[in-house]
């Protein structure tokens, strides 16, 4: 186990870190004790270890879900980051008439320009 020197303020935010993710973890820890009583000793390797792991797995999920929960907020960053453009435009080619397709009861098909890539990029 690794154990990590933290200050007092640190441990005060640790425990309460830990008190929540306790809470938020408690549905899987259940289902984790629920399917290893569930199986014979034969039965404990192999498709049970990949259910034991997406347990395990969805347990952590959780905990960084409520460690980040509180760290979305970036004031200090607030005023430094640029604003949104609100309107974006994007090139078309104006749709022909569905005459000329061969599908005439369908919409025109449009065209979306992006532009090239900047880099030399392999497809195959």
């Amino acid at each position: 186990m690794v154990r990590h020197c933290l200050s007092e303020e640190q441990e005060r935010e640790a425990k309460l870190l830990e008190a929540k993710i306790r809470l938020a973890v408690e549905q899987e820890i259940a289902d984790l004790a629920r399917l290893l009583v569930s199986k014979s000793e034969s039965d404990l390797f192999g498709e049970t270890e990949f259910q034991v792991r997406d347990l395990v797995l969805r347990v952590g999920a959780k905990a960084f879900q409520e460690h980040l929960r509180e760290k979305k907020r970036l004031p200090r960053l607030r005023g430094r980051l640029p604003r949104l453009r609100t309107k974006c435009g994007v090139s078309r080619i104006s749709s022909a008439p569905t005459s000329q397709h061969s599908w005439p009861d369908r919409a025109a098909a449009r065209l979306l320009l992006l532009p090239s890539l900047r880099w030399p990029l392999s497809l195959g």
